[in-house]
């Protein structure tokens, strides 16, 4: 279905960035950790939220999707330096992944 086209396409990009997050996550931890490893690792990662950012979503899951990378992004970056606005952005992401899983029941 065209329709859907550019959510499953953004369903996979996503599926991407939760790997590389996790990447990202194990090797800043491991012992004698390899920082040139890891900035490889979130560069791609914030190139793949900018690929997600710029792809039109098809309904409410690529919605969802790009909400979170968006607060993937702003969490990851301390862009947002607001705590209370952090969350409450969380809690959007929140919401419209809940929404688009309701709907899809």
């Amino acid at each position: 279905m065209v329709e859907q086209q550019h959510d499953e396409e953004l369903a996979a990009l996503h599926a991407q960035l939760v790997r590389l997050d996790r990447r990202a996550q194990r090797q800043r931890r491991a012992p004698n950790a390899d920082w040139q490893s890891w900035s490889t690792t979130f560069d791609e990662a914030l190139s793949l939220v900018d690929r997600i950012a710029k792809m039109p979503a098809d309904g409410l899951d690529g919605l969802a999707i790009k909400i979170e990378a968006v607060v993937w992004f702003l969490d990851s970056t301390d862009a947002v330096l607001d705590v209370k606005g952090l969350r409450q952005l969380r809690g959007l992401a929140r919401e419209a992944r809940l929404m688009a899983l309701d709907r899809r029941r």
